[in-house]
């Protein structure tokens, strides 16, 4: 069985390298106990204008080669970056990493185990903890993610509400690729995870979430979601309107 970390990093200089040490140092770990026979790391470069594609290109070169970077000159976003890495990727199971998070000791050897015994189950997230920049606690556990599929579709479908922490999920890839992968229209662009929720569902995908944290969110003041809230939440309404209408 073969592993897929697909890791968008943008401007991420000052953390790929602890992020890139410690996936190698879990998935061989893995690997050690035969919880899986090969991973590879699928990095994707979004145009960053820093040292981050010279310190990746480092990073991989030092290692055998289970490791690919994608690199674009501008910036395409997470969706479309995602897509493209998943497409090049080769694992039964692809697991989702943002660049500035980290994944817990345990996520990978917990996904695996639950996607392995649950067969019926296609999309798998978790809980996450808060970070600040600097790698310090800020809150609680984000423990509002319900458990069993049919509590997700009811908040999706029906309350409008996006129950999955995409930097959490691990998947199959032959349901993502069938579900259409991430939402590529400029009208989902800040939200391209809740539509592939949404149309995976329609295809009868089932989706879970494991009731405890496995990584470490890290807020950002100049991310995405504090930069463009209002526009997240339009298209976020937007789609799921067009999805009630069908």
């Amino acid at each position: 069985m073969i592993i897929s970390f697909v890791i968008p990093v943008k401007d991420e200089e000052k953390n790929v390298r602890q992020l890139y040490i410690e996936i190698k140092k879990v998935m061989n770990d893995l690997i050690r106990k035969r919880c899986i026979k090969e991973f590879e790391v699928i990095l994707v470069n979004d145009g960053s204008t820093d040292g981050t594609l010279d310190l990746c290109k480092k990073l991989v070169g030092g290692y055998r080669g289970d490791s690919k970077i994608i690199s674009h000159m501008g910036n395409k976003g997470c969706g479309k970056c995602r897509n493209e890495a998943v497409k090049a990727s080769g694992g039964k199971y692809v697991a989702i990493h943002d660049g500035d998070d980290v994944s817990l000791l345990n996520r990978i050897e917990k996904q695996v185990e639950f996607l392995e015994k649950n067969q019926e189950i296609s999309f798998l997230g978790g809980h996450a903890l808060k970070i600040n920049e600097k790698g310090e606690s800020i809150s609680e556990i984000m423990d509002y993610p319900p458990q069993t599929h049919e509590e997700i579709v009811n908040m999706i479908t029906n309350k409008c509400m996006n129950p999955m922490i995409d930097p959490t999920m691990m998947f199959r890839r032959n349901a993502f690729i069938d579900s259409g992968g991430y939402g590529k229209e400029e009208k989902v662009l800040y939200v391209p995870d809740f539509d592939l929720w949404l149309r995976a569902i329609k295809k009868g995908y089932k989706f879970h979430n494991l009731q405890e944290p496995i990584i470490k969110y890290r807020v950002n003041p100049k991310g995405n979601t504090r930069r463009c809230q209002k526009e997240m939440i339009r298209q976020h309404i937007g789609i799921w309107r067009a999805f009630k209408r069908k």
